[in-house]
């Protein structure tokens, strides 16, 4: 079995990386299926927000050493208090119900906490459970840069089990996917059965 290269994301990472989350994600993530998103509309909303995910150095690629692919990826930035507002859409309307909660107003400073935005692993390198040490130096590299917490949010039983059974992080606030409104709509009860979005914290000291 070949080895992971673990890098800090760089640009000629760039299209890879870009490809392999777009594809990972449609699949896989509760959200994204249950919104309909294409693979292109994430290629694309990705790549928006894809120098702010280097700048900080926090963000991380796994790359199988054999066959020198991309097969996971991290990215994760520095936590900018941002002033609530309305969602444009369903998902980023539960994803701001989640932090309103969880903040309660709390505008936290420059350098206390790094947030975790997306984890992703190409399909033919899941069992080979590279997002644990991808995670992991990511987190590494936050304590180092003197973060004093973590906070990623989970769409889905698994991935809610993979930050609180390996990396310790603790739920917060859950959103039901069942009883959440939206201009008048339920848009996540298709997916009830993955309970809610999690948004989940952890110390890094």
């Amino acid at each position: 079995m070949t080895d992971c290269i673990i890098r800090a994301l760089a640009e000629p990472f760039r299209q890879d990386m870009l490809q392999m989350i777009a594809q990972a994600f449609v699949k896989d993530d509760p959200l994204a299926r249950s919104q309909g998103i294409k693979e292109s509309e994430f290629h694309d909303f990705i790549d928006r927000l894809y120098d702010d995910f280097e700048v900080g150095g926090l963000s991380r690629v796994a790359i199988d050493s054999s066959s020198k692919r991309i097969a996971a990826v991290v990215l994760a930035k520095a936590h900018l208090f941002e002033p609530s507002e309305e969602g444009s859409d369903a998902i980023a309307a539960i994803i701001t119900a989640a932090r309103d909660l969880y903040f309660s107003g709390y505008a936290p400073p420059a350098g206390e906490l790094m947030h975790i935005h997306f984890v992703a692993s190409a399909v033919d390198y899941r069992r080979r459970r590279w997002v644990y040490p991808l995670i992991a130096d990511c987190l590494a590299a936050g304590k180092g840069r003197g973060y004093q917490k973590a906070v990623v949010e989970t769409s889905g039983i698994r991935s809610r089990n993979l930050f609180e059974k390996h990396f310790d992080f603790r739920a917060r606030v859950n959103i039901d996917y069942t009883s959440f409104e939206w201009r008048g709509n339920f848009p996540f009860r298709s997916i009830a059965d993955h309970g809610g979005l999690t948004l989940m914290s952890r110390r890094l000291d």
